[in-house]
């Protein structure tokens, strides 16, 4: 883990609260929805693309009165938020987004037996005149 690392968000990120302690993030190109604590959108809010990960995590303990750590913040900001492409690195590759399992659900509603009976009769409405 490198302490003078410096952590830059994607620009394709959005902020959505939920409620006054929960928010979530939204990663626009890979549409990966993300749910945070208020306290971690604070520390989200004090990366500028410049600071390095050390004194980010220094600020946000004196402002926040914390004791937060470097390692938590980088298994943080790299072990989880890198993965959904929400902080940019060129070490971590980026999860794609999965179809939830309901929407892979597939069921045979009207067998081809039956089916074949009717397209048989109604052969007329699908041949051109």
């Amino acid at each position: 883990m490198k302490t003078s690392i410096v952590p830059i968000l994607s620009k394709e990120i959005t902020f959505h609260p939920i409620n006054k302690n929960e928010y979530f993030i939204h990663q626009t190109v890979y549409d990966h929805r993300i749910k945070i604590s208020s306290e971690l959108y604070c520390f989200i809010q004090l990366i500028d693309n410049q600071t390095t990960l050390k004194s980010i995590v220094y600020d946000y303990n004196l402002k926040y009165k914390s004791t937060i750590t470097i390692e938590y913040a980088y298994n943080f900001l790299y072990n989880k938020l890198a993965t959904y492409g929400i902080i940019q690195s060129d070490e971590i590759a980026i999860k794609p987004n999965q179809k939830p399992n309901y929407i892979k659900l597939n069921f045979i509603v009207i067998s081809e037996r039956i089916v074949s009976k009717f397209t048989k009769q109604l052969h007329f409405l699908f041949t051109p005149n």
